[in-house]
């Protein structure tokens, strides 16, 4: 791992390099290439931005292409949110290094922070505890083509105010609509009302709604 200075004399912006040469084994996964990341300013100032791009990037026989970008867009009254940007392209490749399927994902979404300090754990409790008033709202659109022998699938993907508490497995509110075809060429829309699934909007201890 490399990290440079990439404007002389100043401390951003700053670019970090993750090299795997020709391959190493990480997580129990082989990989190999680089993943670059561009920072402009530190990670909770308004206004900064991360770029992630690869580089020959493989893990486990998928190449990466494509790039990410995430902007800390909190606003004048503190409002902690992320604008988040991708364009991701994930080829299979068989042992010959023949393609076996090609999947693009391009993703556009906003997500805004939600704390309520009254219910954050202020005790000596860790884990759950500690997450209880932390969650997120999030807001976006996606949609994933996958190709293989010759035929496509899409996935597009609306989310509406889907809002997450930490330590909850299940959103709490929010709509998420998606409308998919499949390889066989059928079309199916579904929608998901997360306020109407489950009985409240809550989070037992164990994660799980009340």
């Amino acid at each position: 791992i490399t990290a440079e200075k990439i404007k002389e004399g100043q401390e951003w912006p700053r670019r970090v390099t993750v090299d795997f040469g020709e391959g190493c084994t990480k997580n129990e996964k082989l990989i190999s290439g680089k993943m670059v990341i561009v920072k402009t300013g530190p990670w909770m100032q308004p206004g900064s931005v991360r770029e992630v791009t690869f580089k020959n990037f493989v893990m486990d026989n998928v190449k990466i292409e494509g790039d990410k970008r995430i902007a800390n867009n909190t606003d004048k009254s503190g409002n902690i949110a992320f604008g988040i940007k991708s364009n991701m392209t994930l080829t299979t490749l068989d042992d010959d290094g023949n393609v076996e399927k090609v999947v693009n994902r391009k993703e556009e979404r906003k997500q805004v922070w939600q704390i309520d300090f009254s219910k954050i754990g202020m005790g000596l409790g860790m884990g759950k505890d500690m997450m209880n008033g932390i969650g997120f709202e999030i807001s976006g659109t996606s949609r994933i083509a996958t190709k293989k022998d010759g035929k496509e699938m899409v996935i597009e993907k609306v989310v509406e105010g889907i809002l997450i508490q930490m330590g909850c497995r299940f959103p709490q509110a929010g709509i998420a609509k998606m409308d998919v075809k499949s390889f066989e060429g059928l079309q199916m829309k579904f929608k998901l009302d997360y306020a109407t699934i489950g009985s409240g909007t809550s989070c037992q201890p164990d994660g799980n709604r009340l």
